[in-house]
Order: structure tokens, then C-alpha cells, then sequence
């Protein structure tokens, strides 16, 4: 009778035995109206109502505008915590809101996936400036010459704005402004100009206006746009999609003037041995293309590289482009993975292998202890009959061949989970 009664106790306290348990006062966090370049606070409390340590492993804001600070990573039972989160309207216009992605050991948080807690902060980014057009943009511009946009700056609550100082982010860029009327208020115009010793390529600048608004008294008018030189050149980027070995695209980098003159082509780098380039004289010296060829031993799948490309040109005498691409692999697995069920009794899937007929030969296959193998050879590859000879571990099937840049294919073993893809690998 003793005995029983422990028991009965024993399984009365598994049964009110809850864990970690995580409570919050609010999962929302409403900051109201902000104005353009203010940051706002908010401090979400929590309390473990569980019967053993709460674990915060991690806080992440999915938004680049806020930033989350955790007080404490482990709670005891009763006591509390704090998530503080900070947005920053900077850049920003209109409604925002951001997530902030809690993950801990409570089980019972499932806002989206197991053990995870949302919490959610949300402003309404207002401007006392209305900014027109809201960037200066400059499309191209050539390089040795000028040009210029007009910004006019209007007040929202006030009648009048008066700009204190302009600072600009480069050089080569200069602002002033003026007074103008505009349905009674008085407006700032801006001038914004771009000088002729601007480099050649992207612009990425910006203007900082400081005003008489003192509830918001700076504001950033960029500055985008290209500064174009006398080379034309591209694609940008080359992309050379579904590419073989040995190929020879037609896709292609094409390199001329634009006022017409002759130009001449010096060395063209790649960063990757396998990519091999080709410059070809098109129209006297004036029209120049380079193509590439992909060599024998390029890695299978997407690659990304790059080509510099040095000319006779003393204001650009080298040029970077960009190339992207996919290479078909030709050391073929199916299915792309080896799903294995906890019961050693069932039936597991068969396994194609394709491979070109001149690298047959020599394929190899290294399997854990528990899983036995049976090849039987095809004219394009091989068939493989899997048969479990214990008791299923997780692991992986090593597949190796002849073939340059694919010589190690591996395959993870899942048990009782889908199939993920497999891993190919070049040479060692």
C-alpha cells in the first residue's frame, strides 16, 4: 500500500510539472507617430511562471531599422526579465514595423515554429519637410563635364524654413540654396551640382541639410546617379547560365568607345583558372570583344567571378566585369539523397548514378558499416541496391568518380526526414 502510494505522488508530480514557462505583460508595442531621424524605445517585461530556469538562446529583430537587448539569458522560476527594443526612424517614411524573433525552452511558444516567441514594434515615421523630387538623380553623367538637379524643401507645420548649413558627402559635389515662395510658405530650393573631377561609375552621395525646424533639424537629400566615361563595355554582369565543359559561349564582354577612336586591349584577368578568356579585334582596333571558354575542371553548379580587363586608356585603364553562372553537373545522382526509415525491415530506395562513359571506370562507393551495397553497371552509370544489414544510424554515403572538378559526390543519410540535396566536391 506504501509503494502504491509513492507511485500515485510520483506521477501527481509529473503530471503538474511544467517547465519553463515564458509570460509577457504585451506582444505588441505601438510607439505612436515618430518623426523622420528620432529613435524610439520600448521594454517588453516577462516573467517565468514555470518550475525551472527560463533559457532566452537567442533575440533577433528581423528589421535593420531596430535593435533588441536582452537583460538576463536565464530566468529563474518567478523572477522576471526584459527585452528592450529600440527602432530608429532613420531613412525610413510611413508605417514601420519590425519583429523581433525570441527563441528559448519553452515549449509551449509557438508563434511560427517550436520555441519561438514574436514580439512585434510598430511606428508611423512622419516628416516636418517635404522634400521634392526626394534624391537628386543623375543618370549619366560624362565624365570632364557638370550638371546639376533642383530640391525644394517645404515646410509641413511651420510657415517659413531656413536652411543653417549644407554639407556635402563628397568632393566633387557642391549645394547651395535660396528662398522661394510657394502657397504662402517660404521654401528652401536647393542646387545641387556634380563637378567634373567626379569619378567615373556609381554615385552614391548624399547632402545633409541643416534647418531652422527644431523638432527635426537635419534631413539627408541623396545624391545617385553614373558617371559615364568614354568606354562602353558590358554586359554587366556577363551571365553564363546553363553552361557545359568546354563550352565556348556566345555570350560575351563587348569593349569599345563611344566617340569612336581606337583603343587596344592589354591582359585580361579572371580570378578562376577554369575560366579562359579570348580577346578578339572586331572593327580596326575601335569594336574589341572577349569571350571565354569553360575548361574541363570547373566545378559543377553556380559560380560567381570576375574579369579585369586593362586597356590603353589613361583615365580607365582597367575595367571590372562581373560574371555569374550555373554549370551543369555531369556526376548525376537520383534520388539527391538517401531517406532512411527507423525500421530496418523496410524496403530502401534504389540509387541511379549517371556518369559520361569515358568515367565509368573507377567510380567508388563508401558506405557506413550498416548499409550494404550492390553495383551493377550501366552504359551511362551505375544502379546501386541498398539493403540495411543493423540498425540505421544518420550518416552519409560517399560517392567518388574520375570525373575533374566533381570527384566526390556525398549523400546524407536521414533517418525518418526528407531528403536534403547532395554535396559535390572537386578534386583534393
Amino acid at each position: 500500500m506504501k509503494r502504491s502510494l509513492t507511485l500515485l505522488l510520483a506521477l501527481a508530480g509529473l503530471a503538474f510539472a511544467q517547465g519553463a514557462r515564458l509570460e509577457l505583460e504585451t506582444k505588441l508595442a505601438d510607439l505612436g507617430e515618430l518623426i523622420s531621424g528620432q529613435s524610439s524605445r520600448f521594454v517588453f517585461n516577462f516573467t517565468n511562471t514555470g518550475d525551472e530556469d527560463l533559457v532566452i538562446r537567442k533575440v533577433l529583430a528581423t528589421c535593420d531599422c531596430a535593435a533588441a537587448l536582452l537583460s538576463e539569458p536565464r530566468i529563474a522560476p518567478g523572477q522576471n526579465g526584459q527585452i528592450e527594443v529600440e527602432l530608429s526612424s532613420k531613412g525610413r517614411m510611413g508605417v514601420v514595423h519590425s519583429n523581433i524573433r525570441v527563441v528559448s525552452n519553452d515549449d509551449t511558444q509557438m508563434d511560427g515554429g517550436p520555441n519561438l516567441t514574436v514580439l512585434q514594434v510598430q511606428a508611423k515615421i512622419i516628416s516636418l519637410v517635404r522634400v521634392m523630387p526626394q534624391a537628386a538623380y543623375f543618370p549619366s553623367v560624362d565624365h570632364g563635364g557638370e550638371d546639376q538637379r533642383r530640391i525644394v524643401l517645404t515646410p509641413e507645420q511651420s510657415d517659413a524654413l531656413e536652411v543653417l548649413k549644407l554639407e556635402c558627402s563628397a568632393a566633387f559635389i557642391s549645394a547651395s540654396w535660396e528662398a522661394v515662395e510657394s502657397n504662402g510658405k517660404t521654401c528652401a530650393a536647393l542646387t545641387i551640382k556634380v563637378g567634373p573631377d567626379a569619378p567615373i561609375g556609381p554615385m552614391l552621395e548624399k547632402v545633409v541639410v541643416t534647418t531652422n525646424i527644431e523638432a527635426q533639424p537635419t534631413l539627408e537629400v541623396p545624391v545617385l546617379g553614373n558617371v559615364r566615361g568614354d568606354i562602353l563595355y558590358g554586359p554587366l554582369p556577363l551571365m553564363l547560365l546553363q553552361v557545359e565543359r568546354g563550352d565556348e559561349p556566345m555570350q560575351a564582354i563587348s569593349i569599345q568607345r563611344d566617340r569612336g577612336g581606337e583603343l587596344k586591349i592589354l591582359a585580361v584577368e579572371i580570378d578562376v583558372p577554369w575560366l579562359h578568356p579570348r580577346a578578339l579585334e572586331l572593327v580596326d582596333g575601335k569594336i574589341w570583344e572577349v569571350s571565354l571558354r569553360i575548361g574541363d575542371d570547373a566545378p559543377s553548379g553556380h559560380f560567381l567571378a570576375l574579369a579585369t580587363i586593362s586597356i590603353d586608356d589613361p583615365v580607365q585603364p582597367s575595367l571590372r566585369i562581373p560574371i555569374s553562372g550555373q554549370i551543369r553537373p555531369r556526376f548525376i545522382v537520383e534520388p539527391a539523397g538517401l531517406w532512411v526509415p527507423l525500421d530496418a525491415s523496410q524496403a530502401l530506395p534504389s540509387i541511379r548514378v549517371r556518369l559520361p562513359a569515358d568515367f565509368i571506370e573507377g567510380f567508388q562507393v563508401d558506405a557506413p558499416s550498416w548499409l550494404q551495397v550492390e553495383q551493377q553497371v550501366h552504359a551511362d552509370g551505375y544502379s546501386l541496391a541498398l539493403t540495411a544489414q543493423g540498425t540505421p544510424e544518420a550518416g552519409q554515403l560517399v560517392l567518388s568518380s574520375r570525373l575533374p572538378g566533381e570527384t566526390r559526390l556525398v549523400l546524407p543519410i536521414v533517418l525518418e526526414g526528407s531528403t536534403p540535396g547532395p554535396e559535390v566536391e572537386g578534386a583534393d
